[in-house]
Parts: C-alpha cells; sequence; structure tokens
C-alpha cells in the first residue's frame, strides 16, 4: 500500500474519531435538551435508480453523491447566516471530501483506474435563489434525504463487499449519517 493511501486512511481515521466523538455530543444533546421526540426516518425508496451492485459501481456512484453534499454546503457557508449550520455544512466538506479522495485511489488502486465520472441525478434542490431561513430549511430538508440516500447505498454495499476497508466505510456512513439526520431533523423541528 503506498504511502498515500496510508496517510489518507489514517486522516480519515481521524476524522472518523471526530465524528464519532461528535455523535456523542450530538446524542446527548438530542437527550437532554429536545423534549419533543423526531419522527421515525423511511428512507426505504430512496436511491432506487442507484442501485449498485459492486464496489467499483458503488464507489463511482458515491463519489458524486458526496460531491453534491459538498458543492450544497459551499453555498450555505457563503450564503446563511445560521453559526450551526454553516459549522455543520463545513464538516461536510471536510469529512466528504477526504472520503472522496480515498475512494478515489481505491478505484486507483483496485480497478486500475481513477473513478470514471457515471450519470448522476441531483437529489438537493437549486439553493442559489433562495435566502435566509427558506435556504436554510431547503438544505436541511434536502440534506436530510441526500443523508437517507447515502445510508441505503453504504448497507447495500455492507452487505455485498469483501474489501474490509469499504465495509468500514460504509458502516461509517451509515452511524455519522444517521446521527447527522436526528441533529438535522431537531433543527427543522426547532423553527
Amino acid at each position: 500500500m503506498s504511502k498515500k493511501i496510508k496517510n489518507l486512511e489514517l486522516i480519515l481515521n481521524m476524522l472518523f474519531a471526530v465524528l464519532a466523538i461528535t455523535g456523542v455530543l450530538i446524542f446527548f444533546a438530542i437527550q437532554f435538551k429536545i423534549n419533543s421526540p423526531s419522527s421515525a426516518i423511511n428512507s426505504k425508496d430512496l436511491h432506487k435508480q442507484m442501485a449498485q451492485g459492486s464496489d467499483q459501481e458503488f464507489i463511482e456512484q458515491m463519489i458524486p453523491h458526496h460531491q453534491e453534499a459538498i458543492d450544497t454546503s459551499k453555498i450555505i457557508i457563503n450564503r446563511s447566516e445560521n453559526t450551526e449550520l454553516k459549522a455543520f455544512a463545513n464538516n461536510i466538506i471536510k469529512v466528504q471530501t477526504a472520503e472522496i479522495e480515498m475512494m478515489d485511489l481505491w478505484s486507483n488502486e483496485w480497478f486500475g483506474q481513477s473513478t470514471k465520472k457515471v450519470p448522476y441525478q441531483a437529489m438537493m434542490s437549486d439553493l442559489l435563489s433562495l435566502e435566509g431561513e427558506n435556504l436554510d430549511n431547503t438544505y436541511i430538508e434536502g440534506m436530510i434525504k441526500h443523508h437517507q440516500g447515502a445510508i441505503q447505498m453504504a448497507e447495500k454495499i455492507q452487505t455485498s463487499t469483501t474489501r474490509l476497508e469499504l465495509k468500514n466505510l460504509a458502516k461509517e456512513i451509515v452511524k455519522t449519517q444517521s446521527e447527522e439526520i436526528q441533529l438535522l431533523q431537531n433543527w427543522l423541528n426547532r423553527n
């Protein structure tokens, strides 16, 4: 394994540790600060059009999926006035950029090529014409659905891959994005 891959894996593992700690803090914040229980999440029907069957297909589909989350999060950082949401968006950018870099390296190592571009249908609404609370809420609602789609994809690859690296990434996506969905739903409930 090349030094660059080992360094990226170390960085990704450190990010996962930070996310795990953040998840625990979010859990306790939700338990002790929010009085109303959030509604159940039903993501069964999301992303059927992205049903991948192989490790390569998962990577080819998850990279543009992550890129969409990064692109919309950049809009929030530049245009939102909500400091909590901007911090959340900044975290999305950091984590998912690192995951894209890792998946692209895996693609090179495992399949002998950089990730090829595949058709991707955007899930998030166009945020450029929105402002204020409308911008924030549209992003939050879109990110909930977007995360539900990523979770569905990750759960599927966990059952089909034999690669431990991919299983671990998928497990972390499910864990982290499930926690983030709870946080986002609580923000919506506050408004």
